[in-house]
């Protein structure tokens, strides 16, 4: 299997990423997230790794499956609600909203407990935990000077070898046109560079979840170890159509429209390990620390694009030309690895008696260790030297970023009244900023049945250019803002035996 096409592609989509400073779904969307698991868990914050007693320990820090003094199922349904607001600079915002419906968490903990031994409990627990939703939809429209046809112009001057679903496809659609000097060019450069209207449609579907299987021991209620194996699966599909018409302004014009359309479909499964501990200090105070190895991700994708675009020929007729990548409606298929970087944390919880808890935590993770792994087996020297350049480029755009998370938990009889936040570094290396989410809850627990309620609310502004423009001293270059606010709704259904 030959790569070299297929890693262009993945150069092309993060040079957007880099060139928008402020989003990391295509190179990190499996490395970047904020798990969502249960209610109880959600509403503090995630910040329970020294505390335990919650099947969301399983992807979180494993020891606190060793908590468990009785079995437990838990269910959790949940409804993300996303907003999206984007505009193209200096023209109208537009607003997409998106609801989506999911299980965020099952899981199953079977607990032994032992009296007659320093070895009080060995526990076992099997389930699913879900780390992000992909279900988005962005809309914006408005009229700039520059057109994605200045991005294939400049691979056409630049390269030796137009790229099939780049340059080709603009080629093999009637794009490039000569002046009267004999030079390529397009229409739109014929033109005069006039502003024309723009407009997208962003449509993305999917998720990242982990299927964890468990393993927690306590000993004498003073140290508390755990592992879990994870099976991280992902699916992820992306539409993107992208519109640019010119109105007539006098009969000297050329360029008409162009309607271009990206499909992309990915899935996968992958491994990883998880190792925690917590120490009990005393009846008041716990601390812990866990470690996420990285996990590593087969994937296979399936990719196809294409054109239409109409102009005005010399007798003043509209021309339509089509063309697509692969041709006929065929998919360019592909596997490859992904593996995404590994975390470290630890955390402290004070516990107040039967009143309730205070806890906090921290966490670490180096972005620019997220690779791309190709079988060297069926890569050329091309292919290797791709990914490499693309694994530098991860280098040097990303870097480590580290996560605070604060919650706690008021018990009165049986009700819990619980609020948490989560301050989230960006992962780029010129960008220090946190992305702040706030969460709160409450629950009600019985003997041998309880239910936890949750809402999250998360906000991200982040900024990408819908196409690539090397030179931007010679091509406008395109900014699109977005505001992304989601609002997700957790009910948890739990049951102990």
């Amino acid at each position: 299997m030959k790569y070299t096409p297929i890693l262009t592609f993945f150069m092309s989509l993060l040079m957007v990423s880099i060139a928008s400073s402020q989003t990391t779904d295509d190179a990190l969307r499996y490395a970047v997230y904020e798990a969502m698991g249960t209610s109880r868990s959600m509403s503090i914050g995630n910040a329970l790794s020294s505390l335990g007693g919650d099947f969301f320990t399983m992807s979180h820090n494993p020891a606190g499956l060793a908590t468990y003094r009785r079995s437990e199922l838990t269910l959790t349904p949940a409804l993300q609600s996303t907003r999206v607001n984007a505009s193209l600079k200096n023209n109208p915002t537009y607003e997409e909203v998106d609801n989506d419906f999911m299980v965020s968490n099952i899981g199953l903990v079977i607990a032994h407990t032992n009296t007659h031994s320093k070895w009080k409990t060995v526990n076992f627990g099997i389930g699913y935990n879900r780390h992000t939703n992909f279900d988005r939809q962005v809309y914006y429209s408005g009229t700039t000077q520059g057109s994605i046809t200045d991005q294939w112009l400049e691979e056409y001057q630049n390269s030796d070898e137009l790229l099939p679903y780049s340059a080709g496809l603009a080629s093999g659609a009637d794009i490039f046109v000569e002046d009267n000097t004999g030079q390529v060019t397009t229409d739109y450069e014929l033109d005069g560079r006039l502003p024309q209207k723009k407009q997208e449609n962003i449509s993305s579907t999917g998720g990242h979840g982990e299927m964890v299987v468990g393993f927690a021991a306590n000993y004498d209620h003073k140290i508390y170890f755990g592992l879990t194996l994870g099976i991280p699966i992902v699916s992820y599909e992306l539409n993107r159509q992208y519109q640019e018409n010119q109105e007539m302004v006098d009969n000297s014009i050329f360029f008409d429209q162009l309607n271009y359309n990206e499909r992309l479909e990915q899935s996968g499964a992958g491994i990883n390990a998880k190792l925690g501990m917590i120490y009990r200090v005393n009846q008041m105070l716990r601390l812990s620390a866990y470690y996420h190895t990285p996990s590593v991700i087969s994937l296979l994708d399936e990719f196809n694009n294409s054109l239409d675009y109409s102009y005005y020929d010399q007798n003043r007729n509209i021309v339509t030309a089509t063309n697509s990548y692969p041709p006929n409606g065929e998919t360019l298929n592909f596997e490859y690895q992904i593996v995404t970087p590994g975390q470290v944390g630890g955390g402290a919880s004070v516990i107040i008696g039967k009143g309730g808890f205070v806890s906090g935590e921290v966490s670490y993770t180096n972005y620019s260790s997220a690779r791309f792994d190709f079988d060297s087996d069926l890569s050329t020297s091309d292919d290797l030297e791709y990914e490499r350049e693309l694994n530098q480029r991860i280098d040097d755009t990303y870097g480590g970023a580290w996560t605070f998370r604060l919650g706690g938990e008021l018990a009165l009889d049986i009700l819990r009244f619980r609020l948490g936040t989560i301050l989230t570094q960006r992962p780029f290396a010129n960008d220090n900023k946190l992305d702040p989410t706030y969460t709160g809850g409450l629950g009600l627990r019985f003997n041998k049945f309880f239910v936890d309620f949750a809402y999250r609310r998360a906000t991200r502004k982040a900024s990408y250019s819908p196409y690539t423009i090397a030179d931007q001293n010679t091509f406008p270059v395109q900014k699109v803002s977005t505001e992304d606010i989601n609002s997700d709704y957790f009910l948890t259904f739990g049951f102990r035996f």
